[in-house]
């Protein structure tokens, strides 16, 4: 103990029977092991908070930074599509395409972890990265209900055209049409039952992956709300 829990002690102590100075010793012991233990259960919440997240970040960039690009490129090489358009052209689509998703991308990463205080790894209803304990409505999720899904297709589609294959893009378009049918049948059901009406209204007013400035509210005794 420090002088000043002696101290304390002290006078905790000063005029009381033997007996009285055993149990105030006795609570005191108590209260500094249950401290302990509540300090080391929340570290270990914390470290595996932490895990989560590490665990979630670097699946999600394994399978969508590096397998599913590399699988666009390994189609591009395996089917080369005629010259349709000159290099300069595509380049110029690609990074039109390409810069824009790569801002979503990193922007609706770092709001759902600054202001959700979540994680975006989510896989068919089972949580990997920590959920986010808002529902994020600002930031790039003004314009539409999934960012991220926009920047890493708009990524994907850019990186095909600049390829110049109609196989990668043929591919793009069919992983674009499953995510699409993952977030209709299993993602909106979970984010409608974790935050209800708040969603509900959200979802109504902004659009699905295109980003587009908020619509009108429902309107509500004959006025919309905005």
């Amino acid at each position: 103990m420090t002088r000043t829990a002696n101290f304390s002690l002290i006078i905790c102590t000063a005029g009381k029977s033997p007996a009285a100075k055993n149990e105030i010793l006795r609570s005191l012991r108590s209260l500094r092991m249950t401290s302990g233990g509540t300090f080391a259960e929340v570290s270990i919440m914390k470290l595996k908070e932490l895990l989560r997240y590490i665990l979630g970040y670097l699946l999600g960039s394994s399978v969508f930074m590096v397998a599913i690009p590399y699988g666009l490129y390994a189609a591009a090489r395996a089917f080369p599509g005629p010259d349709l358009f000159s290099y300069p052209f595509r380049l110029a689509v690609a990074l039109l395409l390409g810069l824009p998703g790569l801002v979503f991308t990193i922007w609706s990463n770092a709001a759902l972890f600054f202001r959700g205080k979540g994680g975006p790894t989510d896989l068919f209803d089972m949580e990997i990265s920590p959920r986010t304990k808002r529902l994020v409505v600002t930031g790039p999720y003004k314009f539409t209900r999934n960012p991220m899904v926009f920047g890493v297709n708009s990524c994907y589609a850019a990186l095909a055209i600049y390829w110049n294959s109609l196989a990668a893009l043929g591919i793009w378009a069919v992983w674009l049409a499953l995510v699409v049918f993952y977030l209709k049948s299993t993602e909106e059901k979970r984010l409608l039952r974790d935050f209800g009406k708040e969603y509900e209204e959200y979802r109504q007013r902004v659009p699905m992956i295109i980003p587009w400035p908020e619509r009108c509210r429902p309107a509500r005794d004959g006025r919309p709300t905005d």
